[in-house]
């Protein structure tokens, strides 16, 4: 296989990839949405948003990275 080759295939690898993360990008916003359209969705957003807090208080305490 030349390096022409392998070139080529790289760039198809990777153009699938970025294929593949924009495809879950706009899932996950599809089912975000729908999250918070959803009639509990102020208690959703209130537990996401107590987690993300809690995550940063732990990252606070000593012996966390």
């Amino acid at each position: 296989m030349s390096a022409y080759d392998l070139f080529a295939l790289h760039l198809a690898e990777r153009e699938s990839a970025h294929r593949d993360l924009e495809r879950r990008r706009v899932v996950l916003e599809r089912l975000a949405q729908e999250r918070a359209a959803s009639p509990d969705a102020p208690a959703a957003a209130s537990i996401a948003a107590r987690a993300l807090h809690l995550g940063g208080l732990r990252r606070l305490l000593p012996g966390r990275a």
